[in-house]
């Protein structure tokens, strides 16, 4: 069984460690600066999609010389790799907490069923953000929508977890992950399509009561 600890080691994240074209830089200011580039990127990758964003736009958002960009990212897959990372952190973190607040798994369960509902406004609006990132991605038939579908497996992974711990077996573990999953993906997706956040409200109210009944 997976542990909390391998959540966010999964076989889709891919590149590991010092990517040559992410540049390391030292010192509290580069780190911020950096951060700066990785925090505006995240925002315009969701808002703007990844293809439509460029260095540019970055750089002004992140109010960094263009030109002092390169310095921190030499390429726009480098920084894709980042926000992932990013993204994939921040997820972690949440679910670390869970793990402390609630020791009924069951509770945790709960927890990922209102991921949606925490930005329903942003996802009616703009859709999923590892979503749309990743159908993005998908079809320009890139090596990069492979890692961008690691924060699903660590979500998949986190509600397997919870499931076998209230006694599930595996197998069947897995399957109601997945069921769990695409409830939620669907809710996202067609809030999006009609702009209408109540797909996500009415499914995630079904989503709890279905919780409850397993």
């Amino acid at each position: 069984m997976e542990t909390l600890e391998s959540l966010h080691a999964t076989e889709h994240i891919g590149r590991k460690g010092t990517n040559k074209d992410s540049v390391t830089v030292m010192g509290t200011k580069g780190e911020e600066k950096r951060q700066h580039i990785i925090d505006a990127a995240n925002a315009l990758f969701y808002h703007k999609g990844f293809a439509s964003t460029s260095f540019a736009d970055i750089a002004d958002d992140a109010g960094i010389p263009k030109g002092n960009f390169y310095f921190y990212f030499r390429t726009k897959e480098a920084l894709l790799q980042a926000v992932v990372d990013e993204r994939l952190k921040r997820m972690r973190a949440l679910m670390i907490g869970w793990h402390e607040e609630f020791k009924d798994p069951r509770q945790r369960l709960h927890r990922i069923a209102d991921i949606p509902s925490a930005d329903k406004c942003e996802i009616t609006k703009f859709g999923c953000p590892m979503g749309t990132l990743s159908a993005e991605l998908g079809k320009q038939d890139t090596a990069n929508h492979n890692f961008t579908v690691a924060i699903f497996d660590q979500v998949l992974a986190e509600a397997e977890i919870c499931l076998t711990e209230m006694g599930r077996p595996k197998a069947d573990a897995k399957r109601l992950a997945r069921h769990l999953l695409v409830r939620l993906q669907g809710a996202a997706t067609m809030a999006h399509s009609y702009n209408d956040e109540s797909w996500i409200v009415n499914e995630s109210q079904a989503v709890h009561a279905w919780i409850d009944s397993l």
